[in-house]
């Protein structure tokens, strides 16, 4: 490594760290329920954890926090809101 040069894993963090894979008012659907995603941060150093609400009819909010895996764990085996029927 050259003195003053950034690590290559370093590199790759910081670039993961810049590129959240879901976006703040995306709608993802849990058990037909539209959660939004209210916000994100990176935590531990190592991974994107998004804050998503759930609006009830009252007007408050449920609030979970999830990692992306969770959420892509939930996008692949639940649907988005698809009609898979014609």
């Amino acid at each position: 490594m050259v003195a003053g040069s950034i690590p290559a894993r370093v590199t790759i963090i910081l670039n993961y760290m810049k590129n959240p894979k879901y976006q703040v008012d995306q709608i993802i659907l849990i058990n037909n329920f539209p959660w939004r995603i209210a916000g994100y941060t990176f935590r531990f150093g190592k991974e994107w954890q998004y804050t998503l609400q759930f609006e009830k009819t009252d007007g408050t909010y449920k609030t979970i926090y999830l990692n992306e895996v969770a959420i892509e764990e939930i996008i692949n085996t639940q649907s988005q809101g698809e009609n898979l029927i014609s």
